[in-house]
C-alpha cells in the first residue's frame, strides 16, 4: 500500500515538473525616448497607452481599427498593455518598462514584435475609436538593443527606440504619433451616401 502511494506521488511530481517545462517564460525590457502627439511638439503625457504586439502569422502587422487595437487580426497578439510613466528611466523624456511574458501558443520564438503608443488613450480604453497613434519595429538591433523578435525560452532582450536627441540613431519623427485610426467604414459610406443624395436634390432644383 505504501509503495503504491509512493509511486502515485512520484508520478504526480513528474507530471508537474514536465508541465512546468512546457511553459516558456521570456523577459523584455522596452525602452523609448520622448514620444509625441500627432503635432510633433506636444509630448505624450504620463498614463498614455503603450502596447507591445507580436505578429504570429508572419503576414505583417495589421493597423488598428476603430473597434480593435489590432484591426481584428487573429495573428496579432497584444503581449502587454501599460501606461506611460516617465519616472521609470533616468534620462528626461524617456521611459523603460520590464515585461515578463509566458510564451503560450500562438506566440512562439521568432515572431516579430512591434510597439504602439496612443497619446490620447489610457490603459482603461477598451477600443481605439478615431485617434492618432505611433508604432515602431525593426528586425535588426537598434540603439544598443536587440532585434524586435520574440526570444527563445528563458530569453532576455532589450527593445530600444531612441531618437538622436536621446543619444540614439533615429530622427525625432520616429517618436511622433503621425498615424490615424480611420473612422468606421459604415460612417464613411453613410457620409458619401448623404453627399450623393444632397447633390441629386440640388440638381433637381
Amino acid at each position: 500500500m505504501k509503495k503504491t502511494n509512493l509511486l502515485s506521488f512520484l508520478v504526480v511530481i513528474g507530471l508537474i515538473l514536465s508541465s512546468t517545462k512546457l511553459i516558456a517564460s521570456i523577459t523584455i525590457t522596452l525602452t523609448a525616448g520622448e514620444l509625441y502627439q500627432s503635432n510633433g511638439v506636444t509630448p505624450m503625457a504620463d498614463n498614455g497607452l503603450i502596447q507591445l504586439i507580436a505578429d504570429t502569422g508572419a503576414d505583417g502587422f495589421t493597423a488598428p481599427s476603430n473597434s480593435s487595437f489590432v484591426g481584428g487580426s487573429p495573428n496579432d497578439i497584444i503581449l502587454a498593455s501599460f501606461a506611460l510613466d516617465h519616472n521609470t528611466f533616468g534620462s528626461s523624456g524617456c521611459f523603460s518598462n520590464l515585461i515578463n511574458y509566458t510564451l503560450l501558443a500562438p506566440v512562439v520564438a521568432g515572431n516579430q514584435l512591434m510597439f504602439r503608443w496612443f497619446p490620447l488613450l489610457t490603459i482603461s480604453s477598451s477600443q481605439p475609436g478615431v485617434t492618432s497613434y505611433g508604432q515602431f519595429t525593426s528586425l535588426t538591433a537598434t540603439d544598443f538593443g536587440n532585434g524586435w523578435i520574440v526570444p527563445a525560452d528563458g530569453g532576455v532582450i532589450d527593445l530600444n527606440l531612441l531618437t538622436l536627441g536621446q543619444g540614439g540613431s533615429h530622427a525625432e519623427s520616429y517618436g511622433v504619433a503621425n498615424l490615424l485610426v480611420p473612422e468606421p467604414t459604415s460612417f464613411a459610406m453613410l457620409g458619401s451616401g448623404l453627399l450623393m443624395i444632397g447633390s441629386m436634390i440640388r440638381r433637381r432644383k
